[in-house]
């Protein structure tokens, strides 16, 4: 009894701090101002329902690899 889990919220999205704090006001906000030094850039793909399996493949490959 009186014990709570640690929890961790993130987004990639943008929330301004005050709207953050009014939201999430009985906790700690902890803000990332720059992206980690040597970050590779992001790449957004698109994949349509015939090509599910396909990206399911990918991403199987790249969890396992580590990445």
């Amino acid at each position: 009894a009186g014990r709570s889990p640690h929890v961790l919220h993130m987004t990639a999205t943008p929330i301004p701090r005050t709207l953050a704090l009014t939201v999430y006001g009985d906790l700690s906000v902890t803000e990332i101002a720059k992206p980690p030094a040597n970050r590779k850039p992001i790449v957004t793909s698109w994949v349509t329902d015939e090509r599910g399996p396909e990206a399911y493949l990918r991403l199987r490959k790249h969890l396992d690899a580590g990445r």
